[in-house]
């Protein structure tokens, strides 16, 4: 039984693409018209400080309807199965758009190709995007953690037993759910949608840092992390331009907006991360912009990401 976890065009594609896909499902129009809705800051903070999510009553009930949920999420706090369903509207709610130039953290022709493919299979990016997400799991399933690598956040398994059955099952572990944001739990799921695609991570890279060599696992830009990557840069250029608007200056949001600042600086510091650990074959301009750059909250500010995604001019 494989597992693949994640730790700290047109409709025919989907179904070529994905072997052990069975049928297809327009999920996205079952649940567009009451959860196509961006949460504002305000609205996730009254939910923090009530120990609740943002998500809108029937956007919850029909995503959750739709959503194959399975029964291990009953014998936990509710609280866990609301912010996994968080997780799915924002797939559904936050605007995506490809970044200029097709970069990454302002470096140009870097952005997956099949990514952007994935995009454009239907009438719009986040009707694509989330049909091709919530069609690649039969089963979603909470466990505490992984017993062999309790660091995992979320895993796939291409053929979990499931009775007499073998089904595509999405594994959610809690560190999943103890994610700051819910734009890095979207992304998250992105990540693991593309092992759907029989995509696995290469085990044999290795990094040194402070003198010791360590293995992890590791992807080409147009797999599992790159799509990881690429759905937090889309994310950002989709949603951030309503973010800035009508403000006098980028420091600060209103309590309106999509974004806090430190969902942006939490993205930049995900992108940074995934590409200077988890990416192998890096093309040389990336090599050399990333080879330098310290992935710390010193360095990965909020200014610095929204300049180097061209938003300071």
């Amino acid at each position: 039984m494989k597992k693949y976890g994640f730790s700290l065009i047109a409709v025919m594609f989907l179904l070529t693409g994905c072997p052990e896909s069975a049928t297809y499902h327009d999920y996205y129009s079952q649940v567009e018209g009451a959860c196509n809705y961006l949460p504002t800051t305000e609205e996730r903070l009254t939910a923090s400080k009530q120990l609740t999510t943002f998500l809108h009553p029937k956007c919850k009930e029909v995503l959750q309807a739709a959503l194959p949920l399975d029964d291990s999420f009953n014998n936990q706090d509710p609280l866990i199965k609301d912010i996994v369903t968080e997780a799915f509207q924002i797939l559904v709610g936050a605007p995506l758009a490809i970044p200029p130039k097709n970069s990454i953290l302002g470096v140009p022709n870097l952005f997956p190709i099949e990514f952007t493919e994935y995009l454009q299979m239907e009438e719009t990016p986040n009707q694509s995007l989330f049909n091709y997400v919530a069609n690649q799991f039969d089963t979603i399933t909470y466990q505490e953690s992984d017993p062999e690598n309790p660091n995992t956040l979320a895993a796939y398994e291409a053929n979990r037993v499931v009775g007499e059955d073998t089904n595509r099952t999405l594994i959610i572990y809690r560190g999943f759910v103890a994610q700051p944001t819910p734009y890095i739990q979207a992304g998250l799921l992105v990540h693991e949608a593309r092992h759907g695609d029989q995509i696995h991570h290469d085990s044999t890279c290795k990094f040194k840092t402070n003198g010791d060599r360590y293995s992890f696992p590791c992807d080409s830009l147009d797999e599992a992390y790159g799509f990881q990557i690429a759905y937090y840069e889309s994310v950002m250029h989709g949603t951030l331009p309503l973010a800035l608007s009508g403000q006098a200056s980028p420091s600060s949001f209103s309590s309106s907006a999509p974004f806090f600042q430190g969902d942006i600086q939490l993205l930049g510091l995900e992108i940074c991360y995934i590409l200077k650990y988890k990416i192998k074959n890096k093309p040389e301009e990336l090599q050399s912009f990333i080879q330098g750059l310290s992935c710390d909250t010193q360095t990965i500010t909020f200014e610095w990401v929204l300049e180097r995604e061209g938003f300071l001019q």
